[in-house]
């Protein structure tokens, strides 16, 4: 077998620090550290529009509370005027 002058660096035998086993060295860190930015940012992405949902449904809620007390409270004048009438 032969041996390369860079000795075991060469072989991908030494880890070296920051990178993996062929010495990725920043790059194969700052590639790591994207892929959890993007991960990070699919899950706000996630939770944004879950918030967003939740918003109209209560937004929708709170219109049809608000739909029910006025007209209840319209149809009930109604109908105490006609028992008078």
């Amino acid at each position: 077998m032969r041996r390369s002058p860079f000795g075991e660096l060469a072989s991908g035998r030494v880890r070296l620090p920051g990178g993996d086993r062929r010495g990725g060295g920043p790059r194969a860190a700052e590639t790591e550290a994207r892929l959890a930015l993007a991960e990070g940012n699919a899950e706000l992405v996630a939770a944004r529009a879950i918030l967003a949902s939740h918003t109209r449904a209560d937004a929708r809620e709170r219109i049809a509370r608000e739909l029910h007390d006025a007209l209840g409270h319209t149809l009930t004048a109604l109908g105490l005027q006609l028992e008078i009438a």
